[in-house]
């Protein structure tokens, strides 16, 4: 079986590897595409071997982002029919399910936030949906879901992290092998995406209330690396690191005392790594989120007191983490499932 995986940012480059080598593992062929976007192709380059790097992304306006998907698709087309693919797999990824549709391909969408603008398109384009199971019915019918949804157990982080082993020699390449005190991640607002396009209030707050905390170390994580410039210009307290290259994330995750995030995938991780995490995203509240706040492993940051109360200290770590959930063999079925309709279709006498 021939399986296409295409990456369009940064945090699918670490969801796919574990899928791209059980894949590979027991004999199928896999094809990386990745998007020149934030940390994609920098990351897919790490994790895979030969990933092509193809199309980019435009992070600010709507015209913008719409004309890149549609050069990045003419790009994609001649590449994929050549590779000639069973079956495609993303996670929240448009340009694969529109070229998957022109080239006749079955696709797998994968995504985690049902309220991005464009969930109803990519809902109705693609062959089949995994997702959560905290997801309304409701919601994925009114989408295009209907009929072709399935669901699954656990966080979509647990793919990656089942395989996570914490080492001392991590927290070297950290510089904090000797800290006594707390570390605090900080993943600012994804300003510019489709999904969180205002300016979230709480921000200069927080960076304030954490620089006032001398006992507190504090990374910064930028979403793109040009982000970086104005996050420094921003920090300027001694205790306040701006990371400017590509880290370890579930390593950063792991060794912090406490995770702050305005996005969604570094909450997750520290849920499932047992960091405690706040979440300040300004957008509207997924369902993976509302249930996660509602079972009290993420807890959300909505006013300026809300900072002002943030205290930290240092937390105690089991060895190593637990996931209850085998996330990557859901998806692994599911892929399987998506790529026998294709085999299906091409049958003498099947559906086409």
């Amino acid at each position: 079986m021939r399986v296409w995986v295409d990456l369009t940012n940064s945090p699918h480059a670490l969801f796919f590897a574990p899928i791209a080598r059980a894949i590979a593992a027991r004999g199928d062929e896999v094809l990386v595409t990745a998007r020149h976007f934030a940390y994609t192709v920098e990351l897919a380059e790490k994790l895979f071997d030969a990933p092509l790097a193809i199309g980019s992304g435009a992070r600010q306006s709507l015209a913008g982002k719409v004309g890149s998907l549609g050069a990045r698709v003419r790009e994609l087309r001649p590449v994929i029919r050549r590779f000639a693919p069973d079956v495609a797999v993303a996670h929240g990824s448009y340009d694969q399910p529109i070229t998957a549709r022109l080239l006749g391909i079955p696709q797998l969408t994968m995504v985690d936030y049902e309220y991005h603008p464009g969930t109803h398109l990519l809902f109705r384009l693609a062959t089949r949906l995994l997702l959560p199971e905290a997801f309304s019915r409701d919601l994925v019918n009114s989408h295009g879901g209907r009929g072709k949804t399935w669901r699954y157990r656990g966080l979509k982080e647990e793919v990656y992290l089942t395989g996570f082993r914490p080492s001392e020699a991590e927290r070297t390449d950290l510089g904090i092998a000797d800290r006594q005190g707390p570390v605090v991640t900080l993943r600012p607002p994804a300003v510019g995406a489709m999904y969180h396009r205002q300016e979230n209030p709480l921000w200069p707050t927080l960076i304030n209330h954490l620089q006032q905390q001398t006992d507190v170390l504090t990374f910064v994580l930028p979403r793109h690396p040009s982000h970086v410039p104005q996050v420094k210009e921003l920090c300027e307290a001694p205790n306040v690191h701006v990371l400017e290259h590509t880290v370890d994330g579930p390593a950063l995750v792991w060794w912090s005392d406490a995770l702050i995030s305005a996005g969604g995938t570094m909450n997750r991780e520290a849920v499932a790594l047992g960091t405690p995490v706040w979440s300040m995203f300004s957008g509207r509240l997924g369902s993976v989120d509302r249930a996660l706040i509602a079972a009290g492993r993420l807890r959300r940051l909505t006013s300026a007191s809300d900072v002002s109360e943030l205290v930290f200290t240092r937390r105690k770590r089991p060895d190593v983490p637990e996931f209850p959930n085998d996330v990557l063999g859901q998806v692994l079925r599911a892929i399987d499932r998506t790529a026998l309709i294709g085999r299906r279709r091409h049958r003498p006498g099947g559906a086409r």
